[in-house]
């Protein structure tokens, strides 16, 4: 059986600025790996791109999960792909419900964001590498309690019909999360890859994907081997690209350069 790396030890706080702040600033005073810090609420919740999080009290998972890979720090980007794979097992493992995956880190159900995953790699003083694992997940948020710029495109699982344990569903994704890291320190990325597209109903889509002034329009292929979406342009040419916002396009209309 193999040792249990993550969520030993797990602190869990009635409120916080932000997990992901405390476990960085664990971090650079040395804890080790596995640290995982779970709050009820989180008052400043960040996700990518700079945008908050919105983190009630009591009402989802934020949870965050001191990471200090051994493999090189350009590998880091497949930790937020495996992390949503894992995110997507424990929910699935839980309460009985497929979700959609979206790259790079929105785990879905019917369209709208149930969860997210924010990895951010740094390193300390002494110049060691590690990633915090940032997740959240909306497990009991009611529509009266979501800002008004996200009513339209989040969902949580009471909302969906599929009420959950915060804490059994912590636990699950820790242990998923476990499993799935595990394997990208063995060195079996193609198989977390590989899993990921199977679960995902982006391959093959036609998606716009924004960064920054840049818009770049293809055919959805796969992952590209650090993580990357790999796009098949109008043209035919391929594009890897490895940050941005993505949307699905209306079927009836093709790739554009």
């Amino acid at each position: 059986m193999k040792a249990i790396r993550l969520g030993r030890p797990l602190l869990r706080y009635p409120t916080l600025l932000s997990t992901s702040t405390t476990v960085a600033e664990l971090a650079r005073q040395g804890w080790p790996e596995g640290l995982a810090v779970l709050a009820d609420e989180q008052s400043s919740g960040r996700g990518r791109l700079g945008r908050s999080w919105h983190s009630p009290g009591g009402a989802g998972v934020w949870l965050s999960v001191l990471l200090r890979p051994t493999f090189p720090s350009e590998q880091a980007p497949r930790l937020a792909i495996a992390a949503g794979l894992s995110v997507a097992r424990a929910i699935q493992r839980t309460v009985s419900l497929e979700c959609d995956l979206k790259w790079p880190n929105d785990v879905l159900l019917n369209g709208r964001k149930l969860a997210g995953i924010l990895a951010e790699a740094a390193r300390a003083d002494d110049q060691s590498f590690f990633v915090v694992l940032g997740v959240g997940i909306n497990v009991s948020v009611a529509g009266d309690q979501w800002p008004p710029s996200l009513r339209a495109t989040a969902t949580s699982l009471t909302a969906a019909g599929y009420p959950a344990d915060r804490m059994a569903l912590a636990e699950a994704v820790l242990d998923e999360l476990d499993a799935d890291y595990s394997r990208l320190l063995a060195g079996d990325w193609e198989s977390v890859r590989r899993e990921w597209q199977a679960a995902s109903s982006m391959p093959g889509e036609v998606v716009t994907v924004s960064a920054g002034r840049s818009v770049i329009r293809g055919r959805a292929r796969e992952l590209g081997n650090l993580g990357e979406l790999v796009l098949e342009l109008q043209d035919g040419s391929i594009r890897e690209v490895v940050a941005g916002e993505v949307t699905l396009m209306p079927a009836d209309r093709g790739p554009t350069a």
